[in-house]
């Protein structure tokens, strides 16, 4: 069997192939096909690139608060009595190492903080016998946080997944600096 090459993604291709398997280009289409292709392309690669965009604001967001709970434990501030400051640093280190951990795997560690989060709400009315207090108010804000965090984790998953062939060729032709906030 004769191969030739995508004129899109440089890859073999087999000559009876209407389409290329590696990033779908219309091997047999006429010119305004091709054109509709590079169109949704371009698209595409927006979409992928917001998708980066969103994601690296859920980090700022998850890092800025871990930063929030750590810094009053660490300059011993007098706001707080010891044991509030001793469950804000570990808060602290938690939302820092899940953070650090959605650089690698972002759906997981979304998902995981916010668990974690909700349950930690829960464990501040329980033991404030299910009293509204400024700590329950500032969990439930925690929690939008981590929540919008986590919506975006899956939208931009399912982006990328859905744009296999144009997620890894902006990554492997180092366009991240484009992508930079």
């Amino acid at each position: 069997m004769e191969k030739r090459i995508c004129e899109n993604c440089r890859i073999e291709i087999n000559e009876n192939d209407k389409y290329c398997n590696n990033c779908k280009f219309p091997i047999t289409g006429d010119e305004k096909e091709k054109n509709i292709f590079y169109a949704q392309q371009t698209i595409q690669k927006e979409k992928i690139i917001k998708a980066f965009k969103k994601i690296k604001i859920a980090r700022v967001i998850i890092f800025s608060l871990s930063i929030l709970f750590i810094l009053p434990a660490l300059t011993n501030s007098n706001l707080f009595g010891i044991n509030t400051l001793i469950h804000r640093f570990f808060l602290g280190l938690l939302f820092l190492g899940f953070g650090l951990y959605s650089l690698i795997k972002q759906k997981p560690a979304f998902l995981i903080l916010l668990i974690l989060s909700v349950v930690f709400y829960f464990f501040i009315l329980y033991i404030n016998d299910f009293k509204g207090t400024f700590e329950s108010f500032s969990q439930v804000i925690i929690i939008l946080f981590v929540s919008y965090g986590y919506i975006i984790a899956i939208i931009t998953d399912k982006i990328f997944k859905r744009n296999k062939y144009l997620f890894d060729n902006l990554i492997k032709n180092n366009q991240e600096d484009r992508i930079k906030l």
